[in-house]
Protein backbone atom coordinates (compact mmCIF):
# COMPACT_ATOMS: atom_id res chain seq x y z
CA UNK A 1 0.00 0.00 0.00
CA UNK A 2 1.33 3.32 -1.13
CA UNK A 3 0.51 6.03 1.15
CA UNK A 4 -0.75 9.77 -0.71
CA UNK A 5 2.05 12.33 0.28
CA UNK A 6 -0.02 15.20 2.36
CA UNK A 7 -0.99 18.09 0.18
CA UNK A 8 1.44 20.18 2.18
CA UNK A 9 4.16 18.51 3.26
CA UNK A 10 5.89 21.26 5.14
CA UNK A 11 3.47 22.20 7.83
CA UNK A 12 5.21 24.54 11.16
CA UNK A 13 4.88 22.94 15.12
CA UNK A 14 3.57 25.96 15.83
CA UNK A 15 2.36 29.06 14.05
CA UNK A 16 4.86 31.31 12.99
CA UNK A 17 4.94 34.84 14.95
CA UNK A 18 6.14 38.68 14.21
CA UNK A 19 9.27 39.01 15.46
CA UNK A 20 9.45 40.79 18.96
CA UNK A 21 10.78 44.82 18.48
CA UNK A 22 13.74 45.35 19.17
CA UNK A 23 15.64 47.39 21.80
CA UNK A 24 16.24 49.96 19.40
CA UNK A 25 13.01 50.59 17.90
CA UNK A 26 10.70 53.65 19.05
CA UNK A 27 7.86 52.63 21.34
CA UNK A 28 4.58 52.42 19.84
CA UNK A 29 1.54 55.36 20.60
CA UNK A 30 -1.58 54.46 21.31
CA UNK A 31 -5.13 56.60 20.61
CA UNK A 32 -8.10 55.60 23.21
CA UNK A 33 -11.18 57.41 23.26
CA UNK A 34 -10.80 58.50 26.66
CA UNK A 35 -9.71 61.59 28.48
CA UNK A 36 -7.31 61.66 30.69
CA UNK A 37 -9.35 61.61 33.68
CA UNK A 38 -11.32 58.37 32.84
CA UNK A 39 -9.03 57.05 31.21
CA UNK A 40 -6.71 56.73 34.59
CA UNK A 41 -9.90 55.56 36.84
CA UNK A 42 -9.91 52.79 34.11
CA UNK A 43 -6.38 51.94 34.72
CA UNK A 44 -6.95 51.72 37.86
CA UNK A 45 -9.22 48.79 37.67
CA UNK A 46 -6.73 47.24 35.16
CA UNK A 47 -4.34 47.52 37.96
CA UNK A 48 -6.61 46.03 40.87
CA UNK A 49 -7.11 43.12 38.26
CA UNK A 50 -3.70 42.89 38.30
CA UNK A 51 -3.14 43.49 34.49
CA UNK A 52 -0.83 46.40 35.38
CA UNK A 53 2.05 45.89 37.96
CA UNK A 54 3.03 49.14 39.51
CA UNK A 55 0.22 51.76 37.93
CA UNK A 56 1.52 54.87 39.60
CA UNK A 57 -1.40 58.07 38.48
CA UNK A 58 0.99 61.22 37.81
CA UNK A 59 -1.71 63.55 36.77
CA UNK A 60 -4.63 64.13 34.51
CA UNK A 61 -3.26 66.91 32.23
CA UNK A 62 -2.75 66.98 28.51
CA UNK A 63 1.08 67.34 27.55
CA UNK A 64 2.26 66.03 30.76
CA UNK A 65 2.64 62.57 31.73
CA UNK A 66 -0.47 60.95 33.12
CA UNK A 67 0.72 57.72 34.29
CA UNK A 68 3.80 55.33 35.19
CA UNK A 69 3.94 51.60 35.54
CA UNK A 70 6.70 48.83 35.83
CA UNK A 71 8.38 47.77 32.65
CA UNK A 72 10.51 44.64 34.25
CA UNK A 73 13.92 44.30 33.01
CA UNK A 74 16.64 41.84 33.79
CA UNK A 75 18.64 42.67 36.11
CA UNK A 76 17.14 45.90 36.65
CA UNK A 77 13.55 47.33 36.45
CA UNK A 78 12.52 50.48 34.46
CA UNK A 79 9.83 52.58 34.33
CA UNK A 80 7.13 52.97 31.34
CA UNK A 81 5.76 56.58 31.33
CA UNK A 82 2.67 57.93 29.09
CA UNK A 83 2.25 61.38 28.07
CA UNK A 84 -1.04 62.13 26.66
CA UNK A 85 -2.03 64.48 24.45
CA UNK A 86 -5.09 65.30 22.35
CA UNK A 87 -6.42 63.41 19.63
CA UNK A 88 -9.86 64.97 19.07
CA UNK A 89 -13.34 64.18 20.10
CA UNK A 90 -12.34 63.04 23.28
CA UNK A 91 -9.78 60.64 22.13
CA UNK A 92 -6.34 60.85 24.07
CA UNK A 93 -2.80 60.11 22.35
CA UNK A 94 -0.58 58.49 24.81
CA UNK A 95 2.92 58.69 23.86
CA UNK A 96 5.33 56.23 25.76
CA UNK A 97 8.56 56.37 27.13
CA UNK A 98 10.83 54.09 29.36
CA UNK A 99 13.75 54.41 31.47
CA UNK A 100 15.88 52.58 34.02
CA UNK A 101 14.89 52.92 37.75
CA UNK A 102 18.03 54.10 39.07
CA UNK A 103 18.40 52.90 42.39
CA UNK A 104 19.10 49.72 42.08
CA UNK A 105 22.18 49.93 39.33
CA UNK A 106 23.50 52.76 42.03
CA UNK A 107 22.87 50.08 44.49
CA UNK A 108 24.66 47.47 42.12
CA UNK A 109 27.62 50.02 41.85
CA UNK A 110 27.99 50.82 45.08
CA UNK A 111 28.42 47.40 46.57
CA UNK A 112 30.97 46.90 42.98
CA UNK A 113 33.06 49.82 44.43
CA UNK A 114 32.49 48.97 48.41
CA UNK A 115 33.95 45.00 47.99
CA UNK A 116 37.25 46.12 46.43
CA UNK A 117 38.59 46.37 50.19
CA UNK A 118 37.55 43.70 51.49
CA UNK A 119 39.41 41.57 48.07
CA UNK A 120 42.38 43.25 48.93
CA UNK A 121 42.76 41.62 52.53
CA UNK A 122 41.40 38.33 51.57
CA UNK A 123 44.26 38.35 48.35
CA UNK A 124 46.30 39.45 50.96
CA UNK A 125 46.21 36.75 53.62
CA UNK A 126 45.68 34.09 50.98
CA UNK A 127 49.39 35.19 48.98
CA UNK A 128 50.81 35.81 52.05
CA UNK A 129 49.68 31.79 53.13
CA UNK A 130 50.53 30.15 49.57
CA UNK A 131 53.88 32.81 49.08
CA UNK A 132 55.21 33.82 52.66
CA UNK A 133 58.93 33.75 50.98
CA UNK A 134 57.69 36.28 48.42
CA UNK A 135 56.77 38.87 50.70
CA UNK A 136 57.61 41.34 48.21
CA UNK A 137 53.75 40.57 46.11
CA UNK A 138 52.04 40.22 49.25
CA UNK A 139 52.39 43.21 50.99
CA UNK A 140 51.48 45.34 47.85
CA UNK A 141 48.35 43.50 46.69
CA UNK A 142 46.62 47.35 46.74
CA UNK A 143 49.16 48.21 43.69
CA UNK A 144 47.63 45.56 41.58
CA UNK A 145 44.44 44.77 42.76
CA UNK A 146 42.96 47.88 42.75
CA UNK A 147 43.59 48.80 39.03
CA UNK A 148 42.06 44.95 38.47
CA UNK A 149 38.84 45.74 40.58
CA UNK A 150 38.37 49.19 38.70
CA UNK A 151 38.68 47.79 35.48
CA UNK A 152 36.11 45.06 36.25
CA UNK A 153 33.55 47.65 37.48
CA UNK A 154 32.41 48.88 34.00
CA UNK A 155 32.85 45.06 32.49
CA UNK A 156 30.06 44.27 34.73
CA UNK A 157 28.04 46.79 35.08
CA UNK A 158 27.45 48.36 31.32
CA UNK A 159 26.45 45.28 29.56
CA UNK A 160 23.74 44.45 32.85
CA UNK A 161 22.51 48.43 32.15
CA UNK A 162 22.13 47.67 28.20
CA UNK A 163 20.44 44.15 29.24
CA UNK A 164 17.98 46.12 31.32
CA UNK A 165 17.44 49.12 29.03
CA UNK A 166 16.68 46.38 26.17
CA UNK A 167 14.49 43.72 28.32
CA UNK A 168 12.28 46.76 30.11
CA UNK A 169 11.84 48.11 26.79
CA UNK A 170 10.89 45.00 24.96
CA UNK A 171 8.44 44.59 28.17
CA UNK A 172 7.07 47.82 27.62
CA UNK A 173 6.13 46.76 24.63
CA UNK A 174 4.22 43.56 25.87
CA UNK A 175 2.73 46.18 28.13
CA UNK A 176 1.51 48.28 25.20
CA UNK A 177 -0.15 45.57 23.60
CA UNK A 178 -1.94 44.98 26.19
CA UNK A 179 -2.87 48.27 26.90
CA UNK A 180 -4.13 48.81 23.80
CA UNK A 181 -6.31 45.23 23.41
CA UNK A 182 -8.11 46.03 27.28
CA UNK A 183 -8.60 49.67 26.20
CA UNK A 184 -9.88 49.07 22.79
Amino acid sequence: MNPQPPDNPVTPAAPIQAAAPGPHEPLATLTVSYAPAPLNAALLKLAKRGKLAGYQRIGDELGQPIFATDAFGSPFDGLLTATATSAGAGATKLTFSVRLKPTLPWTFFAILVLSAWPGVLLAESMLAALLPSWRWLWTTVWYWYFPLAVISIPLGLIPAIRRSRATAKAHAHEVIASLNKALG
